[in-house]
Parts: C-alpha cells; sequence; structure tokens
C-alpha cells in the first residue's frame, strides 16, 4: 500500500523532482569537481590547511577523557558532600530526638 501511494501520489513526485534539480544545480559536474580537488591538494602540497585539528591532540584529549574526568570527580565530590552533610544532619536531628525522648522518662 505505501509503495503504490509513492508510486501514485503527485505530491511525491513533484518533491523528488525539485530535489533532483536542486542537487543537478552546481556550478561544475561530478568530475570537474574531483579534478579541481586533486589539483587543488596537489598544488597546496597536501592542503594542510583543511586537515582537521584532531589530527594535533592526544588521544586522551580526542576523546575529551580529561573533560569527562573532570565532570566525573566534580559530580563525586558534590554527592560526597551532600552525604556527609545530610548524614551530619540526621545524627544531630536523632540524637536531639533521643536526648528529649530520655528526658521525657
Amino acid at each position: 500500500k505505501n509503495v503504490l501511494d509513492l508510486l501514485n501520489n503527485e505530491k511525491y513526485t513533484k518533491n523528488a523532482k525539485s530535489s533532483s534539480e536542486i542537487f543537478k544545480d552546481r556550478s561544475m559536474s561530478p568530475e570537474q569537481s574531483v579534478v579541481y580537488w586533486t589539483e587543488y591538494v596537489i598544488r597546496h602540497k597536501g592542503a594542510p590547511h583543511l586537515k582537521s585539528n584532531a589530527y594535533a591532540l592526544t588521544w586522551y584529549q580526542y576523546y575529551l577523557l580529561d573533560v569527562i574526568s573532570t565532570t566525573v570527580m566534580f559530580v563525586f565530590i558534590v554527592l560526597f558532600v551532600t552525604y556527609k552533610v545530610l548524614k551530619l544532619g540526621y545524627n544531630y536531628v536523632f540524637d536531639n530526638f533521643k536526648q528529649i525522648k530520655t528526658k521525657c522518662e
């Protein structure tokens, strides 16, 4: 049913033709583009200015391990401090509750 809808619906045909025209509207053909860029790279001795700066990064920077480890440590410290503060507060309240309970008896 869906395949027949794609084949028979005029809306899909118009969109396909429009996309095809946009794709084909180029200043040069694919063959000319290949020749141009090949010659460009040869002229500029490998075109190092077009290479990604990721090649200059160390492996741990490339995989963002330094950022990830810093974030994990920060989250761990925040959770640890929160745990200690809550534990201290719980112990303070619970100890006071025990003292009040023993005074009442």
